[in-house]
């Protein structure tokens, strides 16, 4: 965690990045979009503040966009 700013840092497991390749070749991301997609499920996380498009189609993600 970084506390001055209260963030909590994420392992990058290879469970989790095998997961992130799966569903890379499902929706057609990017790894790292897919990487991001897992890693929020895996906590719970269902909103993501993102000015990328690529979001939009994933189904349960509330995506903000602060343009």
């Amino acid at each position: 965690m970084v506390r001055a700013l209260d963030i909590q840092t994420e392992v990058i497991t290879s469970d989790l990045l095998e997961a992130a390749v799966d569903l890379s070749a499902q929706l057609c991301l990017l790894t790292n979009d897919a990487l991001t997609i897992t890693t929020m499920r895996k906590l719970g996380l269902t909103h993501l503040a993102t000015n990328d498009d690529d979001f939009d189609q994933i189904a349960g993600i509330t995506v903000w966009k602060p343009r």
